[in-house]
């Protein structure tokens, strides 16, 4: 590599961090906008059955793949990352359902998925029609699935622990 080559690629590294700097910056910003939102909203979400929301939102999902080809593909690889997400937490809601006694953890846990699929599905109704700024909704969308994935992480070691507690017990 010539130096002039080297020069621009270190350039270009350069500039591809200072735009995750900032990426990030806005990132907060953003969050800071919509949770005054959602916290400043008259309204509430209706109580639906926690399966049954998660079943229709999964199925809100699918219809967005086939009704909106034009999407981005950003924006498809994000919804499929929530439905994949929204799957596994629905497995293990199922699981916590059928096997474990009412754990305040797991009713804790619960409580937060389906806050963040409310939220998840807000973003999704708003980025279907094509109301408002894609890249607003793109960054939302993010910090959503950023949610699901910390849940994820949280109910595998709420369950594991659940688990090994319980076999503890039997032994």
């Amino acid at each position: 590599m010539s130096k002039k080559d080297e020069k621009d690629m270190q350039t270009l590294l350069l500039i591809n961090d200072e735009l995750k700097i900032h990426a990030q910056l806005v990132k907060a910003e953003i969050r800071k906008i919509y949770d005054k939102v959602l916290k400043s909203s008259p309204f509430t979400f209706a109580k639906t059955p926690t399966l049954g929301f998660i079943d229709f939102l999964l199925k809100a999902l699918d219809d967005l793949r086939t009704c909106r080809a034009d999407l981005i593909a950003y924006v498809k690889n994000e919804t499929e990352t929530v439905r994949s997400e929204l799957i596994f937490l629905r497995s293990f809601l199922r699981k916590t359902l059928e096997h474990c006694k009412k754990v305040e953890e797991f009713e804790d846990l619960e409580n937060r998925v389906v806050a963040a699929a409310y939220e998840a599905e807000y973003v999704i109704d708003l980025v279907a029609p094509g109301d408002g700024p894609l890249w607003y909704h793109v960054l939302w969308l993010s910090d959503v699935i950023e949610k699901f994935k910390h849940l994820r992480r949280r109910v595998t070691d709420v369950y594991d622990a659940k688990m090994h507690e319980k076999t503890v017990h039997r032994i």
